[in-house]
């Protein structure tokens, strides 16, 4: 069934009045029943009702456009998050790609650096099991900057491990942090 909105073509017109500032649905309502010049009336549940249905349609649209943009990108996005991973996973083995850029060498990052880049490469791990449906149990929360806290979630571990061909497993074992400076060394 059409609105009176729809009947007397006033649909434009409505949505300019409803972006301009201060504009309430009363007061459009007003403006809109001005305009008609005693034909009608037109009210404020009318304008809100048609502005809210507008807005859901238009909100579904922009979803399924969105959608569609992200399964083209999708693959690209996947496969940036994997180099960035591979990054950090090389600062965390104290590897950089040599000059020639084919073949990585031997690097010299602090044991601070290699400790940070062993957590990020953690952190994006967690996140794409996340997004692959794969969750730490509700009752043990994870916290990235606690060691004794991702620990704790070894049934979350062991079920990664797998997936992800050991990593998260050797850089548990190797104290998620890096290694950290023994004694009389510094951190950098």
């Amino acid at each position: 069934m059409a609105t009176k909105i729809e009947k007397y073509h006033l649909e434009d017109r409505c949505l300019e009045l409803s972006t301009a500032p201060g504009m309430t649905g009363v007061r459009i309502a007003q403006v809109l029943t001005e305009g008609l010049k005693g034909k009608d009336t037109i009210t404020q549940s009318t304008v809100c009702r048609w502005l809210k249905s507008v807005r859901e349609e238009r909100a579904d649209e922009t979803r399924e456009v969105y959608r569609e943009f992200i399964k083209g990108r999708l693959p690209n996005d996947l496969d940036q998050i994997e180099e960035v991973q591979t990054f950090f996973l090389n600062i965390h083995r104290n590897l950089t790609f040599g000059p020639d850029k084919k073949e990585l060498i031997d690097a010299d990052f602090s044991r601070a650096e290699r400790g940070e880049a062993g957590k990020t490469v953690v952190k994006i791990i967690i996140e794409k099991l996340k997004l692959g449906g794969v969750q730490p149990p509700p009752d043990k929360p994870y916290d990235m900057d606690n060691d004794e806290s991702l620990r704790s979630q070894g049934l979350f571990f062991v079920q990664a491990r797998s997936g992800i061909q050991g990593v998260i497993g050797r850089l548990e074992v190797s104290g998620i942090s890096g290694p950290t400076p023994g004694e009389g060394e510094t951190s950098d």
